[in-house]
């Protein structure tokens, strides 16, 4: 896969800054903690991800925050959404997790009238995208439906893998975010947990799952 991800799949390296010139993006190296966009903001870009990771949060009233998604993954595109909804404003907030470098593509070129074969197949693309992020979001609906902090952790280690050990792509911090729990609780339980043999965690490594028993707490 060529470095700007599944949005340019199947695209030749031509086709590509053909593209990118014609759509005016713009190459962007952040420094940690910078805001991408922000709450209030008027989409007018969608972003690919080549270097870092990002993530997008809600914070409420009180200050308390809550991860919705982080993207780690070189060539991941993010706030794509809002070009296809043309909302009036980004509901959430979009920071950089470490030092991170992004195309920011203007959503203009996505609305331009054309028949330019290059452009049909990237809105394909596009639409393979949104499928599987609106996947992903029914999951952890279904994640976060569940009643006991247990079943959370049951269901989610379970959605990581097929099979018996899985990396955590989250710090203890931010999985306590995702899950919806605060960090206590959900040490306390992970440590119950391992000590009725249901798993081990070794930082963010997670092996010796057991999946039956798991499957039987979801």
């Amino acid at each position: 896969m060529n470095k700007y991800g599944s949005l340019f799949e199947g695209f030749t390296p031509e086709e590509i800054e053909q593209f990118l010139h014609a759509s005016h993006a713009v190459l962007r190296q952040l420094p940690k903690g910078t805001a991408i966009f922000s709450p209030g903001q008027k989409p007018e870009d969608f972003y690919i991800l080549l270097s870092g990771s990002v993530e997008v949060i809600r914070v409420d009233s009180e200050g308390r925050r809550r991860i919705l998604s982080v993207f780690s993954e070189s060539g991941s595109l993010f706030a794509e959404v809002y070009a296809f909804l043309k909302k009036k404003s980004y509901d959430y907030l979009c920071l950089t997790r470490e030092p991170s470098e992004i195309l920011q593509i203007p959503t203009a070129i996505i609305f331009e009238e054309t028949d330019d074969p290059v452009r049909t197949r990237l809105m394909l693309n596009m639409m393979n995208i949104l499928a599987n992020k609106a996947f992903y979001l029914s999951r952890k609906s279904m994640i976060l439906a569940t009643a006991s902090l247990r079943a959370r952790i049951a269901h989610y280690l379970l959605s990581l893998t097929d099979a018996s050990e899985c990396e955590l792509p989250f710090n203890r911090n931010d999985l306590a975010d995702y899950l919806g729990v605060s960090r206590p609780a959900l040490s306390r339980e992970l440590m119950n947990m391992q000590q009725e043999g249901l798993f081990k965690v070794r930082g963010r490594k997670v092996t010796e799952l057991n999946r039956k028993v798991m499957e039987e707490i979801v």
